[in-house]
């Protein structure tokens, strides 16, 4: 957390220093109304973005307290682990997005409705073909690693952990679905999209848990990025048609 923290507030600090350097911030006529006026999508695009993160982070803290309540602790330990697993993947994707969303952002403002479409799609096939991978790995060894690494009463997370990656399998797929929204000035919709399938994972989650247990919850992060990507993919093709060059 520590080690996360300063490096934000490093690169934070950096962006100041070339924001500074380049007259950005203290240039003349430079006032939030000036820059505001300039780039009429900045704060529809600054609120967007902050929420999104704040509702995909309470959503994962949430869902492991619904967890605990309803199995008890040590289902919700094993959850955790559940989640960690997964993250190494979710994590390993996140470069990739920030990588990927200038580029699209460049495409499109440009007019490149082809190369956009080319760049997504190339960027669709690498996240599947890392979500496969990753996932056809823990299913080979998965068990072996939990049981030796965290002990035998770990491997009870195996069945879990290979239903939650699989939703994380999604997740990588379609990791370059919300800068390619967000490079076509649709962060808003990107936001209402997320809400509805995030009350939908939360109406799915308490029945499913009653249901299956642990498997339960992952299914219901399965059927989460499950829909997101049908709802935000057909989203985008649909902007992709009705957006002039």
């Amino acid at each position: 957390m520590a080690a996360e923290a300063t490096s934000l507030a490093l690169a934070a600090i950096l962006a100041i220093w070339v924001a500074i350097g380049r007259g950005v911030l203290f240039g003349a006529g430079v006032s939030p109304r000036n820059v505001l006026r300039s780039h009429p999508g900045l704060l529809r695009f600054f609120v967007s973005t902050n929420w999104r993160t704040t509702v995909r982070n309470a959503s994962k803290e949430v869902d492991s307290l619904i967890v605990g309540g309803i199995l008890g602790s040590a289902s919700a330990g094993l959850y955790k682990i559940v989640k960690q697993v997964a993250s190494v993947l979710s994590r390993a994707a996140d470069p990739l997005y920030q990588a990927v969303y200038p580029e699209l952002a460049k495409l499109w403002s440009a007019g490149d409705r082809a190369g956009f479409r080319r760049l997504l799609g190339r960027s669709t096939l690498m996240g599947l073909g890392a979500g496969i991978g990753f996932l056809a790995l823990f299913a080979l060894v998965g068990r072996w690693v939990l049981v030796t690494l965290l002990g035998g009463d770990c491997g009870a997370a195996y069945e879990p952990t290979l239903i939650y990656l699989s939703a994380v399998a999604v997740q990588a797929t379609t990791f370059a679905f919300h800068s390619a929204a967000l490079a076509m000035d649709k962060p808003a919709d990107s936001l209402v999209v997320l809400l509805g399938v995030t009350l939908v994972y939360f109406a799915l989650l308490v029945p499913l848990l009653q249901m299956a247990a642990l498997e339960g919850a992952a299914a219901a992060y399965f059927i989460f990025y499950v829909l997101w990507a049908i709802i935000i993919g057909l989203r985008l093709r649909l902007w992709m048609r009705t957006t002039p060059a």
